[in-house]
């Protein structure tokens, strides 16, 4: 078992997933906690199954292998939900315990990483579902997707498109948006964009022996 752990830390998705199914707990700033079940779990945050429909606002996430974990953003796409914990050497060392542990008992599966080339660019425009535009910034591009530099966040949900590609937002930055494409993108229509846009290859993943 490899783990993705130690590359572009600003973009939660490049952390190594692992699909684990753990009881767990949601607090709430007014001291409330509620019930939950993860989905998968990684150095950077959690996807988790909500008993029900309430998307209230979460300041922790709590379960027994883990203990409590301060999350700072929360997103609700649907009845899966994903948090993203304080970005620590603390959290990670408590993840790494609790992965290396759920791992001895074989109760964790990793899930693919996405290796899609990514690439930005500047100066596009985004039409809104209402027919009013938006000059963005491509921060970050792949064939599935792409995050949006903007003073104006469309709405979660919102279907948007960018001349012939259309998508959907599926996340707010403090800077802008995240959209996913409803159609992979070309790949003729991803490269082309100029080659100092490109990242730096990313290098050979530790192992779990590695990060003990």
């Amino acid at each position: 078992m490899e783990f993705m752990d130690f590359y572009h830390v600003n973009d939660r998705r490049t952390h190594r997933r692992f699909a684990v199914v753990l009881p767990a707990r949601l607090y709430h700033p007014d001291g409330r906690f509620s019930l939950c079940w993860t989905a998968d779990l990684s150095l950077a945050g959690t996807a988790i199954q909500l008993t029900s429909a309430s998307a209230d606002p979460i300041s922790a996430f709590g379960c027994d292998e883990t203990g409590k974990i301060t999350v700072v953003r929360a997103e609700f796409p649907g009845s899966i939900a994903r948090l993203v914990f304080k970005d620590s050497n603390e959290t990670h060392a408590v993840i790494k315990h609790a992965l290396r542990s759920l791992n001895d008992r074989q109760l964790i599966r990793p899930l693919p990483v996405r290796r899609a080339h990514r690439l930005s660019t500047r100066n596009v425009t985004v039409t809104r579902t209402d027919g009013s535009h938006l000059a963005c910034d491509i921060l970050d591009m792949s064939p599935e997707g792409m995050l949006l530099a903007s003073r104006i966040r469309p709405a979660l949900g919102e279907r948007v498109s960018l001349e012939k590609l259309a998508g959907v937002v599926v996340r707010h930055l403090e800077h802008g948006f995240a959209i996913r494409l409803q159609q992979p993108a070309p790949a003729n229509n991803v490269v082309r964009f100029p080659a100092n846009y490109g990242r730096v290859a990313l290098a050979r993943s530790p192992s779990v022996n590695d990060i003990a």
